[in-house]
């Protein structure tokens, strides 16, 4: 998780271009960016699911450390920007290099190419 963070900082800094529009820095860096979401949500819920596992049914109590992280780490998929199936969209359409609204405001922006 610390190496796909990374990454996605290091990209966010200034790749010595001059661009001085903040929305357009921010359409470069929504890819790294994403990816690195979607690894760290992947990555982290199978971490706090086998700390669950090992402390058991206390780790659903609101004193309990666990806690707060399992309501975290399951928050992760549905928070913004993009959701799982719309960071699946995005990065599918990056992939492909197909035509996208990178706009992450608006939701499932894809414009097919035929």
């Amino acid at each position: 998780m610390r190496a796909t963070a990374g990454a996605a900082l290091t990209a966010a800094q200034d790749d010595g271009t001059g661009e001085s529009d903040p929305a357009e820095r921010g359409r470069r860096m929504m890819t790294p960016f994403q990816c690195a979401k979607m690894t760290v949500n992947q990555l982290s819920l199978g971490i706090v699911n086998d700390s669950v596992t090992i402390v058991g049914g206390a780790a659903y109590t609101a004193t309990h450390p666990l806690a707060r992280l399992v309501r975290d780490v399951r928050a992760g998929w549905f928070m913004q920007p993009y959701s799982y199936p719309d960071g699946v969209s995005y990065l599918t359409a990056q992939a492909l290099q197909r035509r996208r609204d990178n706009d992450y405001v608006s939701a499932r922006a894809v414009t097919d190419q035929t």
